[in-house]
């Protein structure tokens, strides 16, 4: 009886486990069959990415093409408006002076009427060239050490007799006489009139006050105004192209919309920022920051720049350094003004034996560096002998004596990366 109860109980476990055993088998053939749903699915879901993909490729190398055409067109449009523009300016001036006959009073408004008209026209192909230049990232600065404070002078004074004829004060507030940072002079005129024009544009009555601060790390310049100010909804919007806003005044000269995207453009290729503040019938304030750079920074930035273009370009850099040797010994036993005279005149020497304009010559403490971009070794050594020897001219014909040192580090010659160039540099520079 037992045998037999046992014997049962064998063959229930049996029959469970091969119930068990058919329920397993028949869960896993649907997980399989839902697996094989799945990989069907993503398999066609991949392949539909696959098409998307390549008619988004397609679409956006068609777009990358019509955006080349755009520019091209600006580009040729615009340089062949200037020429005409040029003439027409010309001719309408000598009128004016009345080198090609007497004028009367009329006469002579209605061509100032032309004259101004020309001018805007040529802002507005300016602007069209600047646009184009920026979103294609060819907008190149030629930046030296300026000083901000006479910059914003020289722009202000450009607009003293509009704000007079329209009853408007243009305020200076200068704290420091000088304000120097490393900027394109050009460029930041370029912002200055932009921000001033807007706010003369905007401004019926008070006054407009520009303003240039000297801080340790950076140069501060701002613009404000008592005019009709921008509603907050439009703040988020304003340096966008070709945005206007809150034109009350339709008779007032309107411009591209491109000047505060093109101004904005502009302070960010310096490493700057610019904002605003604003409020509907208070008036308007723009501040921009220009960053300065202390030698080593400057380096650094240009090395950087410099290799990373050779690299794109498989091409070359080369940086040409220049030094005295045993300076800080030199300096205890020469009187200093001697000194500063003589390193001026080898920097004044060095910037004339130059060969472009995008040869950039720094200068810091202990050395004079020459940035050569495009140039591989062997020519920069040439280009440094030619320089080096102007230099023992120079020092020769004034009888100073001074121990003049050159050294040559090239990429990719002398180190395949930004680190093992400025390592390079800076066990030569001392720095």
């Amino acid at each position: 009886m037992e045998f037999e109860k046992k014997e049962n109980n064998q063959k229930d476990i049996v029959k469970k486990l091969e119930l068990d055993t058919i329920q397993t088998k028949e869960e896993l053939r649907k997980t399989k069959d839902e697996l094989q749903l799945q990989m069907w699915g993503l398999a066609k879901t991949n392949e539909a990415i696959r098409v998307l993909y390549k008619e988004l490729e397609k679409k956006n190398k068609e777009l990358e093409k019509l955006d080349q055409l755009k520019s091209d067109f600006i580009n040729s449009v615009s340089h062949e408006l200037r020429t005409p523009l040029t003439s027409i300016r010309e001719v309408i001036s000598q009128i004016l002076d009345g080198i090609l006959g007497e004028t009367n009073q009329q006469q002579r408004e209605f061509l100032n009427i032309c004259l101004a008209d020309v001018d805007r026209l040529r802002r507005i192909i300016d602007d069209l060239l600047d646009i184009s230049k920026l979103e294609a990232g060819k907008l190149k600065l030629s930046r030296a050490d300026a000083d901000i404070v006479g910059l914003a002078k020289r722009v202000i004074s450009t607009f003293q007799a509009e704000f007079k004829s329209a009853g408007l004060e243009i305020k200076e507030n200068f704290p420091q006489e000088k304000a120097v940072a490393y900027v394109d002079q050009d460029r930041i005129i370029q912002v200055f009139i932009n921000l001033i024009g807007n706010a003369f544009k905007f401004t019926e009555k008070g006054y407009v006050d520009v303003s240039v601060i000297d801080w340790p790390g950076f140069v501060e310049c701002s613009v404000a105004d008592t005019g009709i100010g921008i509603g907050e909804e439009d703040l988020p919007k304003l340096f966008g192209k070709f945005q206007q806003f809150n034109r009350k005044d339709p008779g007032r000269i309107k411009g591209t919309g491109l000047g505060l995207s093109i101004s904005k453009n502009i302070i960010e290729l310096h490493r700057g920022q610019i904002e605003v503040e604003s409020k509907l019938d208070k008036g308007t304030k723009f501040t921009f920051t220009l960053p300065k750079y202390n030698p080593q920074e400057l380096y650094k930035e240009h090395i950087i720049e410099g290799i990373q273009k050779a690299s794109s370009d498989k091409g070359y850099l080369s940086v040409s350094v220049f030094g005295i040797k045993n300076l800080s010994q030199i300096a205890k036993n020469i009187d200093n003004e001697k000194l500063h005279s003589a390193t001026e005149g080898i920097i004044n020497v060095i910037k004339k034996n130059l060969r472009f304009g995008e040869d950039l010559v720094i200068k810091d403490t202990h050395t004079v560096m020459i940035v050569l971009p495009g140039v591989e070794k062997q020519k920069a050594a040439e280009i440094s002998q030619r320089i080096y020897q102007a230099i023992k001219d120079f020092l020769t014909q004034r009888k100073i004596e001074l121990d003049v040192f050159n050294e040559v580090v090239s990429f990719p010659q002398d180190g395949d990366s930004q680190e093992k160039i400025c390592d390079k540099l800076s066990s030569i520079s001392g720095t």
